[in-house]
């Protein structure tokens, strides 16, 4: 079961903690589910399914983030989701691959 302060935990290693706090909660709230949720699905589901799917919203959620942010905000965004993710030991699946994902859905 995900530790209820790892996004504190996280955080300590961030060094603009408010920006990637920011950044991490707001993606969950894009994804319909807290941070917790998120950790946990993976501790229940198909992880490299969820990789793909999780990978596909990061990029949903940067396009979204381009129409009112600049490119290199939304860049420092990703990077602090894709931080996070990594921090759990959560696969992502973001990238070139993840577009081409989304495409051709």
């Amino acid at each position: 079961m995900a530790q209820p302060n790892s996004l504190y935990q996280w955080l300590q290693k961030q060094p603009r903690s408010e920006d990637a706090k920011q950044a991490v909660l707001g993606f969950a709230s894009f994804c319909g589910k807290t941070l917790h949720q998120i950790i946990e699905e993976y501790r229940t589901k198909n992880r490299s399914e969820l990789a793909k799917n999780y990978g596909v919203q990061l990029f949903k959620y940067s396009q979204e983030m381009e129409k009112t942010s600049a490119p290199n905000t939304v860049r420092v965004m990703v990077q602090a989701v894709t931080s996070f993710f990594k921090f759990h030991g959560l696969p992502l699946k973001f990238g070139f691959q993840a577009h081409v994902n989304w495409l051709f859905k």
